[in-house]
């Protein structure tokens, strides 16, 4: 056998007689190598060889010089304890000076008596080669251990430097001080000679520029293509870069080529990172990594330091700015890392990354004693303890968003993947806060496009109903200057007509905006249907099959009438438009009762009791985009001037008003259905069945009726004290909040108080309060044309208040005062 570090054979010391061939040869019977030795000189230079025992006669260690063998055994390694079998001629070795220094300078010695029967031989030396063979595995433990702990400390060295100059990089502005940071790191991380890095000087990234360089004395990377992904070379001049002219012939060699770029957010190009080495095959699969992660700070860092500099040159001034981006900077390259941990069932923490202090703030020491559960945002906490519950029994988890409380109190949304394994859980983190602040503006910007569109559309209505207005009115000037009133009543009526559209357009606006003063009463919606049954068949035509499908012990709702019908009205006439060749439509209610699970499936909707109304056609149905886009501000697929494209969206406004929701099914060819979901109404207090209203007889006011007009806009204002003039009411006016108080706070008398509702100073609400302790019983109408800090709400309205919405009509306005001063 070739004696090595895993030696096993037996070195046989017998100088005298015939002892050694005999052992040697029951050794080699039993298939155990064997050497014999000539002299202790030899012994000791094959021990130095490898041995896995010494079998030696007592003879020959008394009388020879034991020293060097002593020394020898003395100097053994830790681990190493070499078995000495000592033959000798009694049953136990002689007591004496000698025989105590022979056992305490072997160590690991057996006494074997001669003669002895070869079995007993072979047994001990097969019991000693044991116990030799568990020695080397001891040892390769040992250096197994070594081996981990360097490679431990060299990985930590390597992440403690990348955690290090990714600090000191997002700490600096100025490219060539990034540069330079990231290329020294770089060289020691990759284990490079030589490293560079050039910045891109265009936008099209075709002109470059030299950063920073390490390694020699000038940038030997000047003739290398700037890199579009990664390239790695063992040997340059076996397998050339493409593109790349090699080194100056006076630059030093170089064999192992790496180069990465260095992107920006948006993937521009910012540079590349260049590393050399004058040996083939020095940059493994562990230094492209590294040079990887180096190369994704640098761009986060540059990209920043880049943004900076623009900023700084638009406007120097501007500190706040500096510092957002600066904070964005730091948030982006915490968003570089992923958050790992080890669990337990329970939620300990056992161990976790540098990424959680990067991410959340917490030391590692801190976060190595708490629970998971700790840190958890309250409302986040019932899905965790479910996902856990799943680890629990094996199943795997990825994907599942929660939110973790950071040092400093805020919170991060962190998206999980985790996986068990013997009892404990590992989990993978990666913090998707700044992903989901961006979806946020996404959904701004498009509430800005929904805006930008809303008001290019009230322009253009807006500007055709003025154009009948002034148009009609100047006629009528016209027309009374030259004496010619005989048809000055046609253009009169144009004007109303177009003043009356901008009215019902104003409306639309403020029920797509869900702002438009509502009356909420207790509505029977199938009486509601039931009663617009003439009126929806004559607007559907002949063609068109009306079905109605009420529900039996239907729930009442609160909402206001009017606006009920309008939607079902709408609907009903969009499917009648989806229909042109005619078909059925059915209007049905239902009681709706949805959980948790189905009303989360509807996006906003809240679980609770509905009354639903469909209305379903047969018609032509709507693509996926178009039910997307169905509810959004003047879209619509009617041709160009046949639609508004604000029924939907006002439909939708007043749903979302009204505390419900609205929802669309369909598909192309198969027809459509509009679902509206109105909150169930637990009080039933004489609801409406339909929406009739009567005309009241003309009043004629006594002598002693006095109103008071507080209204902020002159010629309203004016209009409405020339009409109660005209029925024979005393009038007093005023043009403001404060000013009307006063009034009301006078000894003055005052039957009834008609006030805007948004007034300077004082809104009308707040006149009306004020004025209600000195004057319990007074009478107040209010006007309202929408004001944001004065709207009226369901309690908006007390006793003996009422609530009348711009524009209206001077007769409208006659009749409620009629029906408020007849109380």
């Amino acid at each position: 056998m070739t004696p090595g570090l895993h030696s096993l054979r037996t070195l046989i010391l017998t100088p005298m007689g015939r002892d050694a061939k005999i052992a040697s040869g029951i050794l080699d019977d039993a298939g155990l190598p064997a050497f014999i030795c000539a002299d202790p000189g030899e012994l000791h230079q094959q021990l130095l060889a490898g041995a896995g025992m010494v079998l030696v006669t007592e003879e020959a260690l008394l009388k020879a010089d034991p020293d060097p063998l002593f020394r020898w055994v003395a100097e053994q390694p830790s681990w190493s304890d070499l078995p000495f079998i000592v033959l000798t001629l009694r049953s136990a070795p002689a007591i004496g000076p000698k025989a105590q220094v022979m056992a305490v300078g072997l160590g690991n010695v057996t006494f074997v008596e001669r003669p002895f029967h070869p079995t007993s031989l072979v047994s001990v030396i097969r019991s000693a080669a044991r116990g030799r063979r568990r020695q080397y595995e001891a040892r390769s433990r040992i250096e197994e251990l070594r081996e981990n702990r360097d490679l431990l400390a060299r990985q930590t060295h390597m992440l403690e430097l990348l955690n290090q100059t990714a600090m000191r990089i997002a700490a600096s502005l100025d490219l060539r001080i990034v540069g330079q940071r990231v290329v020294d790191a770089g060289v020691e991380l990759t284990g490079a000679a030589y490293g560079a890095f050039h910045a891109t000087t265009s936008e099209a990234g075709e002109s470059r520029q030299s950063y920073a360089w390490s390694g020699t004395q000038t940038d030997i990377f000047a003739a290398f293509p700037m890199p579009g992904d990664l390239i790695r070379r063992d040997d340059i001049a076996r397998e050339p870069v493409p593109g790349g002219s090699g080194s100056a012939e006076d630059a030093p060699r170089m064999a192992s080529y790496l180069a990465v770029p260095v992107l920006s957010r948006s993937g521009d190009r910012l540079g590349g990172l260049f590393f050399g080495h004058p040996d083939a095959g020095v940059f493994d699969d562990r230094a492209v990594l590294m040079a990887g992660g180096l190369a994704a700070q640098a761009g986060v860092a540059m990209d920043n330091a880049r943004l900076l500099q623009d900023v700084q040159q638009a406007n120097a001034t501007l500190e706040a700015r500096v510092e957002e981006r600066t904070r964005e900077r730091d948030r982006m390259w915490r968003l570089s890392n992923d958050l790992m941990a080890v669990l337990d069932a329970e939620g300990a923490l056992l161990a976790v990354n540098h990424a959680w202090t990067a991410a959340l703030g917490w030391p590692e020491e801190h976060l190595r004693v708490t629970n998971l559960f700790d840190l958890v945002h309250p409302e986040d906490a019932g899905g965790i303890k479910h996902q856990m519950r799943r680890l629990k029994r094996g199943d795997p988890i990825s994907n599942f968003e929660g939110r973790l409380r950071a040092e400093d109190g805020s919170f991060r949304r962190i998206a999980w993947t985790a996986s068990p394994d013997d009892g404990l859980l590992y989990t993978v983190g990666r913090d998707i806060t700044a992903q989901r602040e961006i979806e946020e503006q996404l959904r701004q910007s498009q509430k800005m496009e929904a805006v930008g569109q809303l008001t290019g559309g009230i322009a253009h209505d807006f500007n055709n109903l003025l154009q009948g207005i002034t148009g009609s009115l100047d006629l009528v000037n016209r027309r009374l200057t030259q004496g010619r009133t005989s048809d000055v009543e046609r253009f009169t009526a144009a004007a109303m007509a177009s003043a009356q559209r901008a009215g019902a357009l104003t409306h639309r606006l403020l029920a797509f905006s869900r702002r438009q003063p509502l009356k909420p009463t207790p509505v029977d919606a199938n009486s509601l249907i039931a009663s617009m049954a003439d009126l929806l068949r004559r607007s559907l035509g002949e063609r068109v099959d009306l079905e109605l499908v009420p529900a039996d012990g239907l729930w009442p709702t609160l909402c206001d009438p009017n606006q009920l019908e309008n939607a079902i009205l709408n609907l009903c006439i969009n499917a009648r438009d989806a229909m042109p060749e005619g078909g059925k439509l059915f209007i049905g209610t239902r009681n709706a009762h949805l959980d948790g699970q189905h009303a989360g499936g509807a996006g906003d909707m809240r679980p609770g009791r509905y009354v639903c109304i469909s209305v379903t056609d047969t018609g032509m149905g709507m693509s996926p985009e178009t039910i997307r886009r169905a509810f959004d501000p003047f879209f619509t697929t009617k041709p160009l001037g046949q639609g508004t494209g604000l029924g939907l969206s006002m439909i939708y406004g007043f749903m979302r008003q009204s505390e419900g929701y609205a929802r669309i099914e369909s598909d192309l060819g198969k027809g459509t259905t509009v679902k509206l979901y109105l909150p169930y109404h637990g009080g039933w207090e004489d609801a409406p069945e339909a929406n009739l209203a009567t005309r009241p007889e003309d009043h004629h006011a006594r002598s002693d009726e006095v109103v008071l007009v507080v209204e902020d806009e002159p010629v309203v204002r004016k209009l409405i004290v020339e009409l109660l003039g005209d029925l024979g009411y005393r009038v007093l006016e005023a043009d403001d909040g404060p000013s009307g108080l006063a009034i009301l706070q006078s000894d003055q008398q005052v039957d009834l108080l008609i006030t805007d509702v948004g007034l300077p100073g004082l809104n009308g609400r707040q006149i009306a309060d004020a004025a209600r302790p000195v004057r319990p019983g007074l009478k107040v109408l209010f006007m309202t044309g929408y004001a944001e800090n004065a709207m009226p709400s369901q309690d908006f309205l007390a006793q003996d208040m009422e609530l009348i919405t711009k524009p209206f009509p001077m007769d409208v306005l006659a009749q409620r005062l009629t029906k408020m001063m007849a109380r």
